[in-house]
């Protein structure tokens, strides 16, 4: 009886599992008709770090479908050789736009400013005082981070970044970045929390150096650079940087997207018919 029973069991699973794939053939396709056909190409020469393989490109494709859909767009990323992507679009107005945040890199860095001192503060030990760093807002209400040298001429911020250590980075972040409200300013804030390695990190990092800056940097643009008022040993933190609230649900989601293991670059746009 029992193996009547198991026959009659494996009959029906075969019979459902060719029902179900009748049932996904004759489903409609989404159409594209219309839209665009991105091409995209990772710039694998002189990684640092990042051994480029079938495996970067599977977290390539993957980075970018999860993009995708924070933006809400129902699109499709397939592999093309090993170092191109081919991106599909529906018709959308703010098309240059929607690429240019695809192939963001998202790359966050914590980076030590060891040798910088703000103007309204007291150098606080050698070699604190090599640059002096001024914020102020531009015409968007945005933070502007201006570097000075010892004697009064400005110094790019790349300059002042590459001679920083990186502490900690975007891979030490847990995926549950949310866009939120600072109780006390009452602004826009993305709160993180880190791994329990980036949390040891932090707290190492913070125990250690109170009273020096901390930038918090996107793809080489500063975002905040806090003084370090205490050590922080909850393994949490917050980035400020005069989000808007869409901005930051955005920067949030792609966060826990995660960082492309290279940049990206168009090689070809085209219509799809």
């Amino acid at each position: 009886m029992s193996k009547r029973i198991l026959a009659l069991a494996v009959v029906c699973a075969s019979l459902f599992a060719a029902s179900c794939q009748k049932l996904i053939q004759t489903l409609p396709q989404r159409s594209l008709s219309g839209g665009t056909r991105v091409i995209l190409k990772a710039q694998t020469t002189g990684l640092s770090g990042v051994e480029w393989n079938r495996e970067a490109a599977e977290t390539t494709v993957g980075i970018l479908e999860k993009r995708l859909t924070a933006m809400g767009i129902a699109g499709r990323v397939r592999a093309g050789r090993l170092d191109e992507f081919v991106v599909e679009l529906p018709r959308i107005e703010d098309r240059g736009a929607v690429i240019e945040r695809l192939k963001a890199t998202t790359n966050l860095e914590f980076r030590h400013l060891k040798t910088v001192h703000y103007a309204s503060e007291p150098k606080w030990r050698p070699p604190a005082g090599k640059y002096t760093l001024d914020v102020s807002q531009n015409e968007k209400g945005e933070d502007v981070y201006t570097f000075t040298d010892a004697i009064g001429r400005k110094t790019p911020s790349g300059t002042v970044l590459a001679e920083s250590r990186v502490v900690l980075t975007g891979a030490d972040l847990k995926p549950v970045t949310r866009a939120t409200k600072n109780p006390q300013t009452f602004g826009t804030v993305v709160a993180i929390e880190f791994t329990s390695e980036g949390k040891k990190k932090f707290a190492d990092f913070t125990r250690r150096n109170v009273g020096e800056i901390l930038a918090i940097v996107l793809d080489k643009k500063i975002l905040s650079a806090p003084t370090v008022r205490a050590p922080i040993l909850g393994g949490r933190a917050q980035i400020e940087g005069k989000f808007t609230p869409t901005d930051a649900q955005k920067l949030a989601e792609f966060l826990n997207a995660g960082a492309l293991p290279a940049p990206l670059e168009i090689v070809r746009t085209e219509s799809i018919p």
